[in-house]
């Protein structure tokens, strides 16, 4: 007779001090694509602005959502589970200010270089196609820098003159999306970047401690540091893919460097801060024009 099959092994991945691991890795797949699909702006500006808008600026509402739907989904929802489930301290997932001479160095030294890396990177036009989020960012700035020409008399031979080609260009210019950035004034614009800054930090928030925290921390016992690492530093590259080929590659070596911080740190801080000194700065950069 052949040998039964032994599944005694998936009821002890859920036992025991392998529990914590197996919870976490069948969480995650499920639980980031959810995120991914049903945290998207595309989502937000499809399935929730036409029938309840957080506000009639679409943008502003679909970054918005965003940035929440991260926070709550990529940080709350996972702090409660390891105080509910893991009976854990949200400072055994770095949520602290760990070793703080370890924490503020690291800051120090690699702060001013992401600032740096966003300012190269506003250049960049696969970036620029896609930062900031918030399109109305764009709009405002614009109208705010640009002051209004007078009106130049042409004759009707000239206005005749203008190509089709050109017509086509400003009909895909003056598209949905313009109308939608006309409606933010431009004296608005300090208020919307700082709104805009206050809200890209939770999403920053939830995507750090996810990723460094719920998953490299909460994997480190059952697998060994290297593998957690490596895991999580997959697991975050991925979420990239559709994003400039500059930022996915770019999110192995980010993936790396803050995992390795938060080790040596025992602190979610120095990481968090840098990825979001590099998305804020680069927003700035592109916004204000400053490359």
């Amino acid at each position: 007779m052949p040998e039964r099959e032994d599944w005694t092994w998936i009821v002890s991945a859920w036992r025991g001090r392998a529990f914590r691991a197996t919870f976490i890795l069948a969480l995650s797949t499920p639980w980031l694509l959810i995120w991914k699909y049903f945290g998207s702006i595309d989502f937000y500006q499809r399935a929730i602005h036409p029938r309840w808008p957080i506000c009639q600026d679409l943008f502003t509402a679909a970054a918005t959502y965003q940035f929440l739907a991260c926070f709550v989904m990529l940080a709350l929802i996972p702090m409660l589970v390891v105080k509910l489930v893991f009976r854990q301290r949200l400072a055994d997932y770095g949520w602290r200010f760990g070793t703080l001479r370890r924490t503020l160095f690291s800051l120090l030294l690699l702060g001013p270089v992401f600032v740096l890396i966003g300012y190269l990177s506003a250049d960049d036009p696969a970036l620029r196609s896609v930062y900031p989020v918030n399109r109305s960012l764009l709009g405002s700035r614009q109208r705010q820098q640009t002051a209004p020409e007078p009106p130049v008399a042409t004759s009707h031979a000239s206005q005749k003159s203008d190509s089709a080609d050109q017509a086509d260009r400003r009909r895909m210019h003056h598209s949905s999306h313009d109308a939608e950035l006309r409606r933010v004034p431009a004296t608005a614009w300090p208020r919307l970047f700082a709104f805009h800054a206050v809200c890209y930090l939770l999403f920053y928030i939830g995507w750090e401690f996810y990723f460094r925290g719920f998953m490299l921390i909460g994997l480190e016992e059952s697998l060994g540091r290297a593998s957690a690492l490596l895991l999580q530093v997959m697991a975050s590259c991925l979420l990239h893919i559709g994003s400039p080929a500059s930022e996915t590659f770019g999110a192995i070596l980010g993936g790396l460097l803050w995992g390795l911080l938060a080790f040596r740190t025992r602190s979610l801080l120095s990481g968090l801060a840098q990825h979001y000194l590099l998305g804020i700065s680069l927003d700035w950069f592109i916004c204000t024009g400053g490359y």
